[in-house]
């Protein structure tokens, strides 16, 4: 199995599954209070997913000389047909990854059967590489939580992963994600959209006491009216209505799966009066937290 060195160890709890040829699943929870280094060679051939649901971890490139973070909550993307990506991984003091990889191949066997195409897999990009983060949704985490918990028999657990697998693609691939305009000037210069990102994982990591847009400008060295403008291309909304969205869906979460209280969640994501959380909460989903988490 690719994955059969991801053994338990005195600071992970690991778990990983072959679902068949050319696909494996694994997830590997550092419960302990120091970093866990996990390292495998990985064919090229293979399209690699990582979703952090508690924590964080970092990805090592060219033996550490560079390095990417996987926040809290976010998955990212790897798919290089150039050059070996070996899996060099850093998970953070109790924090939990998904590692998912798939063949290029199989990959894209299933879409084909949908007559969907991925983007970066169409002919004119198939040789490309091709990096991106992704905002963990509650319908993904919801999904990658029935596979940790997976409890039925072994004889079904290959069929019941697959089936996970094909759910997870769903929602990773045809979540309503707002295409970069191409008539917007501003947004054809890759540094600017860079910018545009790094102003949106700022408001997140900041959730609870976000900079104004006046402070976001000045971290991300950008006009306030570029800011504004190049936001709502890329991501279709303001950038303070696009943080509700995203507190609003974590909240979800900390209901349904961490069955923490309604007035614990309203101060874990910022608010200071669980009444304003309430009133926000049941204006979206048409239903109150309480109920929600029932």
């Amino acid at each position: 199995m690719i994955l059969n060195f991801l053994k338990n160890t005195f600071k992970s709890k690991i778990h990983d599954i072959k679902v068949n040829d050319e696909t494996y699943f694994a997830y590997i929870h550092n419960h302990t209070d120091s970093t866990e280094t996990i390292n495998k060679p990985i064919s090229k051939k293979y399209i690699q997913f990582y979703f952090c649901t508690k924590g964080g971890a970092t990805l090592n490139f060219n033996e550490g000389s560079y390095k990417l973070p996987i926040m809290h909550h976010k998955a990212f993307l790897l798919y290089n047909p150039n050059n070996e990506l070996p899996i060099n991984l850093n998970i953070n003091e109790k924090s939990k990854v998904f590692i998912l990889l798939i063949t290029v191949d199989h990959f894209h066997s299933i879409f084909m059967k949908t007559g969907e195409e991925i983007p970066f897999l169409t002919n004119e990009n198939i040789n490309n590489k091709f990096y991106k983060d992704f905002d963990i949704t509650s319908n993904l985490l919801s999904i990658l939580k029935d596979c940790e918990k997976y409890q039925l028999n072994e004889n079904f657990k290959s069929i019941y992963y697959q089936a996970k697998i094909h759910e997870l693609f769903v929602n990773f691939f045809y979540t309503p994600e707002v295409k970069t305009e191409t008539h917007c000037p501003f947004l054809n210069n890759e540094e600017t959209v860079l910018k545009i990102k790094r102003a949106k994982d700022i408001l997140i990591e900041n959730l609870t006491t976000p900079p104004t847009i006046k402070e976001l400008s000045q971290k991300i060295e950008l006009s306030e009216y570029k800011l504004k403008e190049g936001f709502k291309r890329i991501y279709g909304t303001t950038l303070f209505s696009y943080l509700l969205d995203y507190k609003l869906e974590l909240s979800k979460n900390l209901l349904k799966n961490e069955k923490m209280s309604v007035q614990d969640v309203a101060y874990e994501i910022g608010y200071d009066n669980p009444s304003h959380f309430i009133s926000a909460f049941k204006k979206k989903y048409n239903i109150t937290p309480k109920k929600y988490s029932q």
